[in-house]
Parts: C-alpha cells; sequence; structure tokens
C-alpha cells in the first residue's frame, strides 16, 4: 500500500464515513491504519465476509497496478458476482494533484465514486457503485 500522508488521512475520513453508515467492521479500519487492505465479499452467496487483500494474491496485484498506474490510493475493495462476471471495487483516494475532486469521490447517500475491475474480462473502468452491507462487510449492490 502507498500513498501520502494527505491520502491516507482522506481514506480514513471516508473509512469512518462508511463503518457508521453501514456499520461495518471496525477491523477494516484498525487494520488499514496499520498498513494493511481489506477487501469485503458475500461467501458462498449468502453472508458477508472481510478478508486481506494478500487472501487472493491476484487481487492485492489488481491493486498494486492500479496505485502504480494511477498515483491513487486504495482504502477498501468489494468483491461481486453478476451477470457481467466477478468483479473488483477498489474504493481509492485519487492522486493528490486531483484533490479538488476528492469531495466528489465520497459517500453520497448510497453511492460511492470506484474503479470497478472485471476480472473476467481483463477490463476496468471508473464509475459509481450503490452499497450495501451485511455482516460486518461491505457490498455492492446488483
Amino acid at each position: 500500500m502507498t500513498g501520502t500522508k494527505k491520502q491516507k488521512t482522506e481514506a480514513l475520513l471516508r473509512l469512518r464515513e462508511l463503518t457508521k453508515a453501514f456499520n461495518l467492521n471496525p477491523e477494516i479500519i484498525r487494520c488499514f491504519q496499520e498498513d494493511k487492505l481489506y477487501y469485503s465479499y458475500l461467501a458462498s452467496g449468502t453472508f458477508g465476509c472481510i478478508d486481506t487483500i494478500n487472501y487472493d494474491p491476484s487481487y492485492a496485484g489488481i491493486v498494486q497496478k492500479f496505485e502504480q498506474e494511477t498515483g491513487s490510493l486504495v482504502y477498501h475493495a468489494v468483491e461481486t458476482e453478476n451477470m457481467y462476471g466477478k468483479l473488483l471495487s477498489l474504493l481509492y483516494v485519487s492522486n493528490e494533484k486531483y484533490k479538488d475532486e476528492w469531495n466528489l469521490q465520497r459517500l453520497e447517500k448510497e453511492y460511492i465514486a470506484s474503479y470497478v475491475w472485471n476480472i473476467n474480462e481483463n477490463f476496468g473502468e471508473y464509475g459509481d457503485i450503490f452499497l450495501t452491507s451485511d455482516n460486518g462487510a461491505l457490498l455492492r449492490k446488483a
């Protein structure tokens, strides 16, 4: 996990906001403060879980590549499977040179800015995703 001090401060602000809004497991914040990135997913398609991004080395690689190419800092990720395939939504704080856009990337009601990587198609794009939660894990609405 890379990122500047300002990006990390902004990421923690966003994680606290998400935790409050969606009753997330506080472990996500504690571990991020220790430079450990967590991701959320549905286990067996039925209940929310969290784990470190390194649990799946390919996920860690996706995050690392995104951060290196954009100068952004990923503070959480959400795995989703839907009709488009397996998706990994990266919640991020953009490079400091785009700091004036940070307020647009924050949680707005139930949606947030994200970079979504389609694992099946090996393709990614920016956009907003709608959120919900289960069992302390952050989930993307279908």
